[in-house]
């Protein structure tokens, strides 16, 4: 009785946090977000780009699998942030394509590239062979090699989640002089990347980049709101913990329940 009391408890508390950061964003009563250089660069990568008169290369990597994978959420907010940089993109006058290792990626990485386009108010600018399938494994490695060996890239960018083909991207990127912003949640190979790429987003800071790069309120909200939640069954872990060593045992249970 008393654990589902306490998981009925944190669901409140979640729920609640939740309510409040949206709404406190939604009138734009809430802290900023903090500084995160591999976001912020983005803009610089792409002028660079049209300077040098080269194009940007995108891939939201291989992974498990596409969208009906573990790699789902790491597809999506590479995803998230093709939209910026393809508005960037079509401001600048810079060509961009977006490799894709699976082909399910393919029709949304499209809709986003040609919204992207039209708000930049460049809709004639954009071509659906922007959008490329190489298929996954080695073989889409291989590709988006090929590609840049040929095309020399200014920029690229690898958001996502990249497996074994991390470090022959990357450095197939520093062999053509590519500026490189990369990020994953793979603690295996993303050393390889933070060796070979000039930025790198870590772990979460994936999450938030459509918050950070777009500032809508509704989306910091949701942010703080997930932050709010972290503090909070670290804090009743802890305690549960303390309690429980202590033996206070029925606040220890309902502590240790709600971190659960």
């Amino acid at each position: 009785m008393i654990q589902r009391i306490g998981v009925l408890a944190l669901l409140i508390f979640i729920l609640a946090a939740t309510l409040v950061s949206l709404y406190a964003g939604s009138k734009g009563r809430y802290r900023e977000l903090r500084r995160i250089p591999g976001l912020e660069v983005i803009k610089e990568a792409v002028g660079r780009s049209a300077e040098m008169g080269r194009g940007v290369i995108f891939s939201t990597g291989s992974g498990s699998g596409g969208l009906n994978s573990d790699s789902a959420p790491y597809h999506l907010a590479g995803l998230n942030t093709l939209g910026y940089v393809a508005n960037l993109a079509a401001t600048a006058q810079t060509p961009l394509t977006f490799v894709s290792a699976y082909p399910e990626l393919m029709p949304l990485a499209q809709d986003t590239m040609r919204d992207a386009y039209t708000v930049a108010g460049e809709p004639e600018a954009y071509s659906d062979a922007a959008v490329q399938y190489y298929g996954k494994g080695w073989g889409y490695a291989s590709a988006c090699m090929g590609r840049m060996e040929e095309e020399r890239p200014a920029a690229a960018l690898w958001l996502g989640i990249f497996w074994s083909e991390a470090l022959l991207l990357s450095e197939t990127g520093n062999a053509v002089g590519a500026f490189q912003i990369a990020g994953q949640p793979d603690s295996v190979n993303l050393p390889f990347q933070i060796a070979s790429c000039d930025y790198v987003l870590i772990g979460e800071e994936m999450f938030v980049t459509g918050a950070y790069l777009s500032g809508d309120k509704a989306l910091l909200g949701s942010v703080f709101a997930a932050e709010a939640t972290k503090v909070l069954v670290i804090t009743l872990v802890v305690g549960g913990a303390i309690l429980s060593t202590i033996s206070v045992a029925w606040l220890s249970q309902l502590l240790i329940a709600g971190g659960v």
